[in-house]
């Protein structure tokens, strides 16, 4: 979603754009298959690909791209696992990487489209063809969505009944596709909705996950049955909502939520929480965290007369053996960020 964000920013103020993509690596990288970094017609670069010894170099890539008016550059980054030839030191990463440089100006008049549709929570798949025997194909692009259309984006009419045939069967995520009836070799990348956490419940220890997740471009929903707690969450987050403290009402709210979108349950109110973890269960969702020990568990899973647990983390979060607010809230957004980075290597 960012990725879209900065391309859409970027052709607003009249920019010329490319989108690095790195499409391979072997051994130690910093950054592997799917990231990304945009770049402007000025030189700038947003995100980055490695610790910062290649970034230049790919910059320079994505200016010839652009300058030259081509459509594509890989650039092969080989030396990662060798001494610098001038100073001699070791890089560090001991891997090497493809990058795939693009030149968006196929994608731009359709970044609104593919904006909405993120908007919407679908995902939306962006193909590019790196090789077929008919040289003219190779760089052209094909935009897949969930509920419109596809796209090609080919300057004749030379992909449609190839590439629609080539992508009957293709998975939605990001990686390499072949097609050996057609001899071509896609590489798509997939662009995921904005990353999203249900919290059930509003009470301090709130805070601190919704300041660090604002840094990690998470958007959190809120909600809690207390009016005085769930007040102060207002115009600083995507959502706020006063529930009421029946199944009724939790179980309506959460039914219009994508089952795959994490689940925080930590109102620390024993009946608010048994609400939320049977509504929660109920529907299905991937990923349920419930804040307190593992006996606490035990006893809402007995209220709730369930012993479904597949889904549940309890205690919540990675141990890193926090203490403090902040701490527990790093610990519970690097598990969502651990789920979130699975789902996206294996959606749906």
């Amino acid at each position: 979603m960012e990725t879209i964000e900065k391309l859409l920013s970027e052709t607003i103020k009249g920019r010329k754009t490319v989108l690095a993509t790195v499409i391979n690596t072997k051994g130690s990288t910093y950054r592997k298959q799917g990231a990304q970094m945009v770049i402007n017609d000025k030189g700038i670069g947003y995100s980055q690909l490695s610790g910062g010894c290649i970034e230049n170099n790919i910059i320079d890539k994505s200016l010839d791209v652009m300058n030259n008016q081509t459509d594509l550059d890989i650039g092969s980054y080989l030396n990662l696992s060798q001494p610098d030839p001038i100073f001699g030191f070791d890089k560090g990463c001991k891997g090497d990487m493809d990058i795939l440089i693009l030149d968006t100006k196929q994608l731009q008049p359709h970044l609104h489209t593919i904006y909405n549709s993120l908007n919407k929570n679908e995902t939306v798949l962006v193909g590019t063809i790196i090789n077929h025997i008919d040289f003219r194909l190779v760089g052209q692009s094909f935009i897949k969505y969930e509920n419109l259309d596809m796209k090609i984006l080919n300057k004749s009419g030379l992909l449609d009944t190839k590439i629609k045939e080539a992508l009957k069967n293709v998975e939605i995520k990001t990686g390499w596709y072949h097609d050996e009836k057609n001899k071509i070799d896609i590489f798509i990348q997939a662009f995921y909705p904005q990353k999203e956490i249900i919290v059930m419940g509003a009470g301090n220890d709130v805070l601190p996950i919704l300041e660090i997740a604002k840094k990690l471009n998470f958007e959190l929903r809120i909600n809690d049955f207390r009016e005085s707690l769930i007040r102060r969450f207002t115009n600083r987050c995507k959502e706020v909502n006063l529930l009421s403290n029946n199944i009724e009402n939790v179980e309506s709210y959460l039914t219009n939520m994508s089952k795959n979108t994490p689940v925080v349950i930590m109102s620390h109110n024993f009946s608010f929480d048994c609400l939320c973890l049977k509504s929660a269960i109920n529907l299905g969702f991937k990923y349920i965290g419930v804040m307190g020990p593992r006996h606490r568990l035990n006893n809402l899973m007995t209220e709730i007369d369930s012993t479904e647990t597949d889904s549940i983390r309890c205690p919540i979060g990675i141990n890193i053996a926090a203490q403090t607010p902040e701490e527990i809230a790093i610990s519970i957004l690097g598990e969502i960020i651990n789920y979130y980075n699975d789902q996206t290597n294996t959606w749906r």
